[in-house]
């Protein structure tokens, strides 16, 4: 009987972390693919301290601490 409430709390985190995820996985493509734009040139200077933010993020959002 308690089996599902034990699990909602976990569920609804990880719900939780699908939007930092997409953003990331999007600025990650954004990197890859080198559409600079004026809004994002300053992440192409310097690309290593975000994607490893990004990863870090993800890696946080999905097995917590």
């Amino acid at each position: 009987m308690g089996k599902a409430k034990d699990w909602g709390i976990p569920a609804g985190l990880l719900l939780l972390s699908v939007v930092p995820i997409l953003a990331g996985s999007v600025r990650l493509a954004q990197l890859a693919s080198g559409g600079v734009t004026a809004e994002n040139a300053r992440f192409f200077g310097s690309p290593l301290p975000g994607v490893l933010h990004i990863i870090a993020v993800t890696l946080f959002s999905l097995l917590g601490a």
